[in-house]
């Protein structure tokens, strides 16, 4: 592996998991979802980086199923975060104006 990988491996070792999760341990939800997107996607990066710089391109399965496992993820945790969300907005304007929330869906 040449010294350009390496340093660029200990780059991403060191910034982007951290800042992904300092971000996904505090906040709003949707602060959080970002964050745990942000230290995935820079694994993916670091997976690819150590796959490159061997030369080993049978390495690549590995961060490729876990770009595709993200994806999924955050349009699921997305999609939960919608409906927690559109559920607390329904209870609050229930409480607002006593006749119930308008075109609520199950």
């Amino acid at each position: 592996m040449s010294p350009v990988w390496e340093v660029a491996i200990g780059v991403l070792i060191v910034a982007g998991p951290l800042v992904g999760l300092v971000l996904a341990a505090r906040g709003e939800a949707v602060g959080r979802l970002v964050g745990l997107q942000l230290a995935g996607v820079t694994t993916v990066m670091i997976l690819v980086a150590v796959s490159v710089g061997d030369g080993q391109t049978s390495y690549l399965i590995v961060p490729l199923t876990l770009a595709v496992l993200l994806t999924t993820g955050t349009l699921v945790f997305t999609r939960l975060i919608r409906q927690r969300s559109q559920r607390i907005a329904d209870a609050q304007s229930a409480d607002g104006d006593g006749d119930g929330p308008q075109g609520r869906r199950t």
